[in-house]
């Protein structure tokens, strides 16, 4: 097989010369040596790029677990919360269940003061004994009086107490909610 080169020049004539195999062999081993090495770097490269980038995914992923951590221990400390505002609530109730027993009494108190004053007109009893019976039972209307200011003052202090803390586990709500978002933001954007 003969390989025609084109030298020309307008005074020299085209020559022809026979092909040299061990040359061609020489040239294409050399071609797909440096393709081999250009490949091989380019998938070094391609790797890399990759390895790269898996790796930056792991450390969002380790943040974001974090994150849910530490969600996750606000949420636990919020619950917390809320079971201690229920004991206390309960507890709350109860005491207005007795205040709301302290008022019936008084109401029964009542009641037999009348029915004591009227049997005292009926039957006329000495002053001194009379005196005596009045001065007792102002004291035992002093002495529940005193008892139901106490209860009724603990109630409004507890009144103030839990709107202090709902208007807090309120705000506490609506961070959570603006963190939420802002993690499900985040988690869109690297998507």
């Amino acid at each position: 097989m003969y390989l025609a080169q084109a030298s020309q020049t307008e005074s020299q004539p085209v020559i022809v010369k026979p092909l040299d195999y061990g040359t061609l062999a020489f040239s294409t081993l050399i071609v797909l040596g440096v393709s081999a090495f250009f490949v091989k770097w380019l998938f070094s490269q391609v790797v890399d790029s990759w390895s790269r980038r898996i790796q930056k995914l792991e450390q969002q992923q380790e943040k974001y677990d974090r994150e849910a951590v530490e969600i996750a221990k606000r949420d636990d400390a919020q619950q917390n919360v809320i079971a201690q505002l229920s004991r206390t609530l309960e507890q709350n109730t109860n005491q207005l269940s007795q205040l709301t027993e302290a008022t019936r009494q008084l109401a029964v108190l009542g009641e037999r003061q009348n029915v004591f004053d009227q049997r005292l007109q009926n039957f006329g009893g000495s002053l001194q004994d009379t005196q005596r019976l009045i001065t007792e039972s102002q004291k035992e209307m002093l002495a529940f009086r005193s008892h139901v200011d106490s209860n009724y003052l603990r109630r409004e202090d507890w009144t103030r107490f839990s709107n202090v803390l709902e208007a807090k586990i309120d705000e506490n709500n609506r961070r959570m909610g603006d963190l939420r978002e802002l993690i499900f933001a985040r988690g869109k954007e690297h998507e």
